[in-house]
Protein backbone atom coordinates (compact mmCIF):
# COMPACT_ATOMS: atom_id res chain seq x y z
CA UNK A 1 0.00 0.00 0.00
CA UNK A 2 0.99 3.51 -0.64
CA UNK A 3 1.69 6.57 2.21
CA UNK A 4 -0.86 9.29 2.43
CA UNK A 5 0.24 12.67 2.69
CA UNK A 6 -1.48 14.63 5.48
CA UNK A 7 -4.19 17.20 4.10
CA UNK A 8 -3.29 19.73 7.55
CA UNK A 9 0.20 19.40 7.70
CA UNK A 10 1.47 17.54 4.60
CA UNK A 11 3.67 14.76 6.49
CA UNK A 12 3.38 11.49 4.62
CA UNK A 13 2.00 8.49 6.73
CA UNK A 14 1.75 5.34 6.18
CA UNK A 15 -1.03 3.97 4.69
CA UNK A 16 -2.65 1.40 7.91
CA UNK A 17 -2.59 5.09 10.01
CA UNK A 18 -5.86 6.13 10.52
CA UNK A 19 -4.45 9.48 11.56
CA UNK A 20 -1.15 11.61 10.95
CA UNK A 21 1.51 10.84 13.21
CA UNK A 22 2.55 14.43 13.72
CA UNK A 23 -0.56 16.34 13.89
CA UNK A 24 -3.00 13.79 14.30
CA UNK A 25 -5.29 15.26 11.58
CA UNK A 26 -7.45 12.10 10.66
CA UNK A 27 -6.60 10.53 7.00
CA UNK A 28 -8.92 11.53 4.44
CA UNK A 29 -11.44 9.35 2.57
CA UNK A 30 -9.04 7.21 -0.37
CA UNK A 31 -11.45 8.60 -3.19
CA UNK A 32 -12.23 12.06 -2.35
CA UNK A 33 -9.89 14.76 -2.81
CA UNK A 34 -9.57 17.99 -0.17
CA UNK A 35 -10.76 20.92 -1.66
CA UNK A 36 -8.38 23.43 -1.75
CA UNK A 37 -7.95 25.77 1.41
CA UNK A 38 -8.54 29.73 1.00
CA UNK A 39 -5.49 31.06 1.30
CA UNK A 40 -7.12 34.24 2.81
CA UNK A 41 -7.86 31.68 5.52
CA UNK A 42 -4.49 29.99 6.48
CA UNK A 43 -0.99 30.46 6.20
CA UNK A 44 1.94 27.47 5.85
CA UNK A 45 4.70 27.45 8.55
CA UNK A 46 7.65 27.73 6.88
CA UNK A 47 9.65 25.52 8.96
CA UNK A 48 7.10 22.81 9.50
CA UNK A 49 4.23 23.20 6.32
CA UNK A 50 1.73 23.06 9.24
CA UNK A 51 -1.44 24.98 7.63
CA UNK A 52 -2.21 27.46 11.05
CA UNK A 53 -5.13 29.92 11.12
CA UNK A 54 -4.99 33.38 9.79
CA UNK A 55 -5.24 34.57 13.02
CA UNK A 56 -2.39 33.06 14.43
CA UNK A 57 1.07 34.74 14.73
CA UNK A 58 3.15 31.52 15.57
CA UNK A 59 2.63 27.45 14.14
CA UNK A 60 0.43 25.47 16.62
CA UNK A 61 2.93 22.53 15.81
CA UNK A 62 6.67 24.31 15.82
CA UNK A 63 6.32 27.60 17.64
CA UNK A 64 7.99 29.23 14.24
CA UNK A 65 6.57 32.53 14.03
CA UNK A 66 4.80 33.85 11.21
CA UNK A 67 6.67 35.57 8.20
CA UNK A 68 5.53 39.25 7.41
CA UNK A 69 3.66 39.77 3.98
CA UNK A 70 6.07 41.48 1.35
CA UNK A 71 5.78 45.04 2.14
CA UNK A 72 5.78 44.90 5.20
CA UNK A 73 9.09 45.01 6.24
CA UNK A 74 8.74 45.73 10.25
CA UNK A 75 12.03 43.77 11.88
CA UNK A 76 13.15 42.43 8.43
CA UNK A 77 17.28 42.57 7.83
CA UNK A 78 20.17 42.66 9.92
CA UNK A 79 20.12 45.56 13.36
CA UNK A 80 22.92 48.18 12.51
CA UNK A 81 25.08 48.67 15.50
CA UNK A 82 24.18 52.02 17.49
CA UNK A 83 28.19 53.32 17.17
CA UNK A 84 30.37 52.43 14.31
CA UNK A 85 33.76 49.81 15.29
CA UNK A 86 37.07 52.18 15.40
Amino acid sequence: DESWACPQCTFRNPSTFLSCGICQATKPPKRNIAPPTSTDSQWSCETCTLKNPIASTVCSLCGTARRQLEGKSEGKGRPTPSTPDP
